[in-house]
Protein backbone atom coordinates (compact mmCIF):
# COMPACT_ATOMS: atom_id res chain seq x y z
CA UNK A 1 0.00 0.00 0.00
CA UNK A 2 1.29 3.53 -0.70
CA UNK A 3 1.58 6.10 1.50
CA UNK A 4 2.45 9.55 1.47
CA UNK A 5 4.44 11.54 4.10
CA UNK A 6 4.95 15.53 3.91
CA UNK A 7 8.32 16.73 5.05
CA UNK A 8 10.79 18.88 3.99
CA UNK A 9 14.67 18.59 2.38
CA UNK A 10 16.39 17.51 5.22
CA UNK A 11 14.55 14.10 5.16
CA UNK A 12 17.35 11.41 4.87
CA UNK A 13 14.61 9.55 1.81
CA UNK A 14 14.37 12.70 0.26
CA UNK A 15 17.95 13.47 0.14
CA UNK A 16 18.21 9.21 -1.27
CA UNK A 17 15.98 10.20 -3.63
CA UNK A 18 17.10 12.90 -5.13
CA UNK A 19 20.70 11.74 -5.11
CA UNK A 20 19.04 8.46 -7.15
CA UNK A 21 17.81 11.12 -9.48
CA UNK A 22 20.70 13.20 -9.89
CA UNK A 23 21.96 9.96 -11.24
CA UNK A 24 18.96 9.43 -13.83
CA UNK A 25 19.82 12.65 -14.70
CA UNK A 26 23.26 12.21 -15.54
CA UNK A 27 23.03 9.17 -17.73
CA UNK A 28 20.05 10.41 -20.10
CA UNK A 29 21.53 14.29 -20.09
CA UNK A 30 25.91 12.75 -20.14
CA UNK A 31 26.67 14.98 -17.20
CA UNK A 32 28.27 14.56 -14.28
CA UNK A 33 25.51 14.05 -11.58
CA UNK A 34 26.94 17.36 -9.77
CA UNK A 35 25.84 19.53 -12.24
CA UNK A 36 22.20 19.12 -10.76
CA UNK A 37 23.63 18.95 -7.17
CA UNK A 38 24.72 22.37 -8.15
CA UNK A 39 21.88 23.50 -9.91
CA UNK A 40 19.11 22.74 -7.32
CA UNK A 41 21.61 23.78 -4.26
CA UNK A 42 19.97 27.67 -5.05
CA UNK A 43 16.58 26.50 -3.50
CA UNK A 44 15.84 25.70 0.31
CA UNK A 45 12.85 23.06 -0.30
CA UNK A 46 10.22 23.15 2.54
CA UNK A 47 7.41 21.74 0.99
CA UNK A 48 8.58 17.74 0.17
CA UNK A 49 6.28 15.15 -0.73
CA UNK A 50 7.52 11.44 -0.20
CA UNK A 51 5.94 8.31 -0.87
CA UNK A 52 6.73 5.23 0.45
CA UNK A 53 5.59 1.38 -0.08
CA UNK A 54 5.83 0.09 2.89
CA UNK A 55 8.96 1.47 4.61
CA UNK A 56 10.61 1.96 1.15
CA UNK A 57 10.82 5.11 -0.73
CA UNK A 58 9.12 5.02 -3.74
CA UNK A 59 9.33 8.73 -4.68
CA UNK A 60 8.93 12.59 -4.48
CA UNK A 61 8.06 16.28 -5.26
CA UNK A 62 8.98 19.41 -3.88
CA UNK A 63 8.39 23.18 -5.44
CA UNK A 64 10.08 26.53 -5.19
CA UNK A 65 7.74 29.49 -5.17
CA UNK A 66 7.97 30.91 -8.50
CA UNK A 67 6.28 34.26 -8.73
CA UNK A 68 2.79 35.35 -6.13
CA UNK A 69 0.44 32.60 -6.61
CA UNK A 70 2.29 30.66 -8.57
CA UNK A 71 4.48 27.48 -7.40
CA UNK A 72 7.56 25.60 -9.60
CA UNK A 73 7.26 21.79 -9.18
CA UNK A 74 10.81 20.58 -8.80
CA UNK A 75 12.64 17.23 -8.48
CA UNK A 76 9.79 14.98 -9.16
CA UNK A 77 11.02 11.01 -9.42
CA UNK A 78 9.95 7.71 -8.92
CA UNK A 79 12.39 5.37 -7.97
CA UNK A 80 12.86 2.39 -11.15
CA UNK A 81 12.22 -0.04 -9.01
CA UNK A 82 8.65 1.02 -7.99
CA UNK A 83 7.10 3.07 -11.50
CA UNK A 84 3.61 2.17 -12.63
CA UNK A 85 2.39 1.49 -9.12
CA UNK A 86 0.55 4.64 -9.43
CA UNK A 87 2.75 6.86 -6.92
CA UNK A 88 3.66 9.27 -9.43
CA UNK A 89 -0.04 10.45 -9.67
CA UNK A 90 -0.43 10.30 -5.91
CA UNK A 91 2.76 12.39 -5.51
CA UNK A 92 1.38 15.11 -7.81
CA UNK A 93 -2.25 15.17 -5.98
CA UNK A 94 -0.96 15.40 -3.18
CA UNK A 95 1.38 18.18 -3.76
CA UNK A 96 -1.69 19.97 -5.51
CA UNK A 97 -3.49 20.24 -2.86
CA UNK A 98 -1.12 20.95 -0.20
CA UNK A 99 -0.10 23.83 -2.77
CA UNK A 100 -3.87 24.51 -2.91
CA UNK A 101 -3.69 24.74 0.98
CA UNK A 102 -0.59 27.22 0.65
CA UNK A 103 -2.39 29.41 -1.38
CA UNK A 104 -1.32 28.90 -4.59
CA UNK A 105 -3.43 28.96 -7.69
CA UNK A 106 -0.84 28.13 -10.60
CA UNK A 107 2.07 25.40 -10.57
CA UNK A 108 4.64 25.81 -13.54
CA UNK A 109 7.56 23.35 -14.34
CA UNK A 110 10.72 22.57 -16.59
CA UNK A 111 11.60 19.36 -17.75
CA UNK A 112 13.63 17.97 -20.65
CA UNK A 113 13.30 16.42 -24.05
CA UNK A 114 15.22 13.52 -22.73
CA UNK A 115 12.37 12.48 -20.22
CA UNK A 116 9.26 11.74 -22.55
CA UNK A 117 7.48 10.01 -19.93
CA UNK A 118 7.68 13.10 -17.29
CA UNK A 119 6.55 15.20 -20.16
CA UNK A 120 3.95 12.60 -20.93
CA UNK A 121 2.63 12.42 -17.21
CA UNK A 122 2.40 16.14 -16.99
CA UNK A 123 -0.01 16.45 -20.50
CA UNK A 124 -1.97 13.57 -19.02
CA UNK A 125 -2.54 15.08 -15.87
CA UNK A 126 -3.39 18.49 -16.79
CA UNK A 127 -0.88 20.81 -17.49
CA UNK A 128 -0.20 22.68 -20.90
CA UNK A 129 2.71 23.64 -22.76
CA UNK A 130 3.92 27.23 -22.18
CA UNK A 131 7.26 28.95 -23.55
CA UNK A 132 10.25 28.13 -21.78
CA UNK A 133 11.29 30.13 -18.73
CA UNK A 134 14.04 28.11 -17.79
CA UNK A 135 16.92 29.00 -20.49
CA UNK A 136 18.12 25.77 -20.57
CA UNK A 137 18.20 24.34 -24.02
CA UNK A 138 16.50 21.42 -24.74
CA UNK A 139 13.87 22.22 -21.99
CA UNK A 140 9.87 21.94 -21.90
CA UNK A 141 7.82 24.12 -19.64
CA UNK A 142 4.25 23.42 -18.60
CA UNK A 143 2.10 25.00 -16.29
CA UNK A 144 -1.51 24.30 -14.64
CA UNK A 145 -4.11 25.79 -12.85
CA UNK A 146 -4.78 24.63 -9.26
Amino acid sequence: MISLVRTDQDHPDFLLLTHLLNADLAVRYEVEPSLFVKINSKYRFDHVVLAYDGNEPMGCVTMSNYADGTAELKRMFIHPNHRRKGAAKMLLSEFEKWMVELGYTRCVLETGIMQPEAIQFYQSNGFHSIPSYSGYEGSRCFEKNL
